[in-house]
């Protein structure tokens, strides 16, 4: 088989969109939250309320983890009319809480009684803030459509997106 040949059966790397909103079962600042158990244990577990993502996704994010391949976690916040937009590392994924990993959850989680609702967890290692025009090199994975398109377009509060041209509808 050619090196060609092989690249064409390789999976292109996913990375997650995902809202968020401090307002939202009065949060405090959850960026800065996070940022503080990082600081503290070299990372931290953010937590997603709802529908989860497919065990095919999932094992997806997980191996290009394990391979070292990057894989990003893009939390964005609608901030008036425009949004803001964090990228933290993701160092691994799972639909259930890590017992022994449980220090690396922000307080807010059991103060607020959503721990045992968290449906997806991601392990990221780095949060910092992005250029909201940064998320125009990504499309979504299924339509190929903008990130923009989809954030303006749909209630989800997750996407799957991948490097690439946006396709124009």
């Amino acid at each position: 088989m050619t090196e060609e040949a092989a690249k064409v059966d390789e999976p292109v790397p996913i990375h997650i969109v995902m809202r968020f909103a401090d307002g939202f079962l009065s949060a405090e600042d959850t960026i800065a939250e996070h940022r503080a158990v990082i600081a503290k244990h070299g990372c931290a577990l953010i937590g997603k309320l709802g529908k989860t993502l497919g065990e095919d996704h999932i094992t997806q994010l997980r191996k290009q983890c394990q391979e070292g391949t990057p894989t990003y976690l893009f939390l964005v916040q609608k901030v008036g009319r425009e949004y803001e937009v964090h990228c933290a590392n993701v160092l691994d994924v799972s639909r259930n809480l890590p017992v022994k990993e449980k220090s690396l959850v922000p307080k807010y989680y059991d103060r607020l009684g959503i721990s045992s609702q968290i449906a997806l967890w991601f392990k990221v290692s780095r949060i910092s803030r992005f250029k909201t025009g940064g998320l125009s090199d990504y499309r979504i994975a299924s339509s190929k459509k903008r990130v923009s398109q989809a954030l303006r377009g749909s209630m989800a509060g997750l996407f799957i997106i991948e490097e690439g041209i946006a396709m124009d509808y």
